[in-house]
């Protein structure tokens, strides 16, 4: 399974999908393909297009044709869609236990 992107915000703080969380959402994502499911959570990190192709290492037309059959797999319209799609899934996992809260 590939990794998820880490954003790395102005404050040097990293976010991530941690393993588990990654794990969870391979089954509500499984429509999609490897590399759909990296764009779809790098678009759930956040980011205006240039800065997910830039992170991606992809031009903006593979982004933009990526964007284009998630929404058409997943039924959404949005990257907010996409956004809402992955929380509601992580939420739904931590709720049935599916996903354990950090220890830390």
């Amino acid at each position: 399974m590939l990794d998820a992107p880490v954003v790395v915000t102005t404050l040097g703080r990293r976010f991530g999908l941690r393993v588990d969380e990654r794990q969870h959402l391979a089954g509500k994502l499984d429509r999609l393909t490897p590399r759909e499911r990296e764009v779809a959570y790098a678009v759930f990190l956040g980011g205006d297009n240039e800065a997910l192709a830039s992170r991606l290492c992809i031009a903006m037309p593979t982004l933009r044709t990526h964007l284009m059959r998630i929404n058409q797999k997943l039924g959404t319209s949005s990257k907010s869609d996409i956004v809402q799609f992955v929380a509601l899934s992580l939420l739904d996992g931590y709720r049935t236990g599916a996903i354990r809260g950090s220890t830390q």
